[in-house]
């Protein structure tokens, strides 16, 4: 695509879905400049840095302070490794056939442990700390250990209302399927629904995403039509999001696309504003809140529902370690 045809929002809306799936954009100068010098080039001083550690809002504000820069390039330690001519989230999306990022160790398929930070070739999955220190796991952990961290986990959701015990374990399930969902073919939809307002259905859903992503969960809304909510959930999955929450769903949920992902490895997604298809993997994990929140058609079988209910002791639910989880 020609720079005159490129727009701060097309160029925005790139360098965001690159940073989102695990990758650091570079602002490149345009091809006007690149043929008055050695080629296309990051004209910001210090770009190996900035580049390195830059967050969304940052990102967002090099369109209008580097115009000159029509291009996008990814950082490959201190070189600008790829050139990105393309301008939609589409292409940016497919280049996660090269990796994925996880911000913490994970379980691989065959169910050995990923905790070494960098790209995990068996895997395809890149493990970036941003930093941070993960204490060092046991490749063969013992029962005592296991029940250790369960009971962390009981803990850090002991004060939800779950109505059973069984409600309690799917709340258990959400979290830990979401911290290997990338290694998993398939996963069910967890819903959390509840008879009023204000029992915690989005906060549970909250805990889970700065668990996998040190941030809370991006929503999006269920739409008046399925339609409407395939368009909303497309883009979510061609943007490579970890996790999407469906919130405050109204209206029964299900639709085939929705359904699809939960059963399928990768799917075709129509591109917005676009006669093509993207094909994408299924990999996010899925989440739906709401008040008495029901379930049609195939979504039935392809999703396990919690239920909290802000008049029930949770002195009922939470007893001893040896206690079904």
């Amino acid at each position: 695509m020609s720079d005159t045809s490129t727009s701060i929002d097309d160029l925005t809306n790139l360098r965001l879905a690159l940073h989102r799936n695990g990758y650091r954009p570079v602002p490149v100068s345009g091809v006007h400049l690149a043929m008055k010098s050695a080629g296309k080039r990051p004209l910001m001083k210090g770009w190996e840095t900035i580049c390195a550690g830059a967050n969304e809002t940052e990102i967002r504000r090099w369109g209008r302070a580097q115009r000159n820069c029509t291009n996008t390039g990814l950082l490959c330690g201190t070189l600008v490794g790829v050139d990105i001519d393309l301008l939609d989230e589409t292409h940016a999306k497919q280049l996660t056939d090269l990796a994925s990022e996880m911000l913490g160790p994970t379980l691989r398929p065959d169910g050995s442990i990923l905790d070494l930070p960098g790209y995990d070739v068996q895997t395809g999955l890149l493990f970036d700390s941003q930093g941070d220190k993960f204490p060092a796991l046991q490749f063969d952990p013992s029962r005592d250990t296991a029940l250790s961290a369960l009971g962390f986990l009981r803990d850090l959701i002991s004060t939800f209302p779950f109505v059973t015990p069984a409600d309690r374990s799917e709340a258990l399930s959400a979290i830990l399927t979401t911290l290997i969902r990338r290694s998993l073919p398939t996963a069910p939809l967890h819903a959390f629904n509840a008879p009023t307002a204000g029992t915690g259905k989005s906060m549970l859903v909250d805990i889970t995403s700065l668990i996998a992503t040190n941030r809370p969960a991006p929503v999006i809304a269920q739409g008046k039509s399925e339609e409407e909510m395939e368009k909303r959930l497309g883009a979510a999955l061609i943007a490579g999001d970890v996790l999407i929450a469906i919130d405050n769903c109204d209206d029964p949920l299900g639709g085939k696309l929705l359904c699809q992902a939960m059963a399928q490895t990768s799917l075709k997604v129509r591109i917005l504003g676009k006669s093509m298809n993207a094909e994408v993997p299924s990999s996010a994990a899925i989440f739906a809140t709401g008040n008495n929140l029901t379930l049609e058609g195939d979504m039935t079988r392809r999703a396990i529902r919690a239920t909290l209910d802000a008049g029930v002791s949770s002195d009922l639910n939470y007893g001893p370690l040896s206690a079904t989880p």
